[in-house]
C-alpha cells in the first residue's frame, strides 16, 4: 500500500463486491514510524525516480512523521470505505503472529 491510487481502491472493492474476504497487510519498516536519524542522511527514492537527497533529519523529522501519520491514516480509512480489513504491522513483526491474531479475530 504505497499507494492508495483509485485503481488500487476500484480492485479493493471489485473483490469485495464477488463477495471475497480480502485484508490488506500494510506492512512497514519501524524506521519509518520512529524516524531515528541525527545525522545528515541520504534518502533514495527506491520507488519511482532512484532521486537521491543528502538532508539533515532533525529538521525535517517533524514534517515528514506528520506526513507519514497522515498517509498511514489516509490508507486505513480508504480501506475502511471499501469495506476491506486493513492490518498495519512493521517489518520486526513475526509473520506466525500476524496470521494468528488475523485467524483469532475471525471466530
Amino acid at each position: 500500500m504505497f499507494d492508495t491510487s483509485p485503481q488500487v481502491l476500484a480492485r479493493l472493492k471489485q473483490l469485495r463486491s464477488r463477495k471475497l474476504e480480502v485484508v490488506v497487510f500494510h506492512i512497514l519498516d519501524p524506521w519509518e514510524l520512529s524516524f531515528p536519524f541525527e545525522d545528515m542522511t541520504e534518502f533514495e527514492d527506491i520507488e519511482a525516480s532512484e532521486q537521491r537527497l543528502l538532508v539533515d533529519p532533525r529538521g525535517i523529522r517533524d514534517a515528514y512523521l506528520e506526513e507519514f501519520r497522515t498517509f498511514v491514516d489516509g490508507v486505513r480509512r480508504d480501506c475502511f470505505e471499501a469495506d476491506v480489513d486493513c492490518l498495519t504491522l512493521t517489518t520486526d513483526t513475526p509473520p506466525d503472529k500476524v496470521l494468528l491474531e488475523l485467524l483469532r479475530g475471525r471466530r
